[in-house]
């Protein structure tokens, strides 16, 4: 017997997230129910993310350029590199729909997606 897999697509999901700033720094930390620290030996603030199975502690730790992102599926809070973030998600296609936060609250490089936390929980 020879076997003929079937091909699937993932589908595709949208996210809250947000680019942490030195000006949103205490925001984000507070967003996602986290605790800021200050690295011993650079001396910098970091936020330590509730992340759902980490692979390794490093994914837990949200600095200035990283993106912090909640997703329902699954549910739960992510750290992205800038790169890494880029790279796997985009804004969504409709142009009818406003997806970018423009208010005071939202520094111009952070962005929400059309999933909330509040929303969903």
């Amino acid at each position: 017997m020879t076997l003929i897999p079937s091909r699937y697509s993932r589908k595709p999901f949208d996210v809250d997230a947000v680019r942490v700033t030195e000006e949103n720094f205490e925001d984000v930390a507070e967003w996602c129910g986290s605790e800021i620290r200050t690295d011993e030996k650079s001396g910098q603030r970091k936020i330590i993310v509730p992340v759902k199975k980490p692979l390794n502690a490093n994914q837990r730790i949200a600095r200035i350029g990283s993106w912090v992102v909640f997703s329902i599926v699954p549910i739960g809070f992510k750290v992205y590199s800038d790169n890494a973030f880029r790279n796997t998600f985009e804004l969504p296609g409709d142009p009818s729909e406003p997806v970018v936060d423009t208010s005071e609250e939202m520094p111009d490089d952070s962005v929400s997606l059309s999933t909330s936390k509040d929303d969903n929980a």
